[in-house]
């Protein structure tokens, strides 16, 4: 081999060298990027499904939510005795995204499923060093309808005061040629309306008016029920249709009132 081979030679073998290093380097940078990314990923949503099954229980189980995104947090009603009491759920700090070492550009969203309301989808988004994005999503259901059902009733003569379980929007309505429940809408007046109460076996009117207001989410909504009769006893009240603090509407019901010894 003469010596001009012997330098070709050496130059091809320092370009394979170089090529072979570059294109390991890449290939280690590709891997290590998704080796380190995947980890904080793996982390961030373990943690986002912890914090839903555990904190979002008390979501599942309130009378009524609200988001913001921003935050992201939710801020939830549950039931105290006879009142709702605000809370506020920050799945942001719960689940630590900005802890996670390479997450500078982490996210943790938080929105209100179009199709049901009582559904929020809480998406997580982490980036690896070289900008690829891991994210998933993470379903919370509120399991409970806010139904305004009777709790206990005080008799004062032939008037009757009725303790909401939940509070109520209003009264409700079917609109003509409905059938279905899941169609009544709020009524134009939603805080006095006629019902029936039965005396000793006589139906008769009664004015029925929702009472005790108070403020959630800015609405306000009513958290008794109280009804005017001129009977000197009242046995059975036919509780109008109510709308739930979060919409939901239940059917008029029939109730009997005992009278304390």
């Amino acid at each position: 081999m003469t010596l001009l081979e012997m330098v070709i030679s050496l130059a091809l073998l320092s370009i394979l060298t170089l090529l072979t290093l570059f294109s390991s380097t890449s290939i280690l940078t590709f891997v290590r990027n998704r080796i380190v990314g995947l980890p904080n990923y793996n982390i961030g949503l373990t943690k986002a499904y912890s914090v839903a099954y555990v904190d979002a229980r008390d979501i599942q189980f309130s009378a009524t939510f609200t988001i913001s995104e921003n935050v992201p947090s939710v801020t939830l009603y549950k039931k105290n005795g006879a009142n709702l009491v605000p809370e506020t759920v920050n799945f942001k700090e719960l689940i630590g995204i900005d802890n996670l070492s390479t997450a500078t550009d982490a996210t943790v969203t938080l929105q209100q499923s179009p199709n049901d309301k009582n559904l929020l989808h809480l998406y997580i988004n982490i980036p690896s060093e070289d900008g690829r994005k891991f994210d998933n999503t993470v379903v919370i259901k509120r399991l409970v309808n806010a139904v305004p059902v009777p709790e206990k009733f005080t008799v004062n003569g032939g008037n009757v005061t009725i303790d909401l379980y939940y509070p109520a929007l209003g009264f409700g309505i079917k609109p003509e040629g409905s059938v279905e429940n899941s169609d009544m809408q709020l009524a134009t007046e939603t805080s006095t309306v006629t019902a029936v109460i039965d005396s000793n076996g006589v139906r008769k009117t009664a004015t029925v008016t929702l009472t005790d207001i108070t403020a959630i989410n800015g609405i306000d909504v009513y958290q008794k029920l109280y009804i005017q009769s001129t009977a000197t006893q009242v046995d059975y009240v036919t509780i109008p249709s109510l709308i739930g603090v979060d919409s939901t509407p239940c059917e008029s019901i029939t109730v009997k009132v005992e009278t304390a010894p």
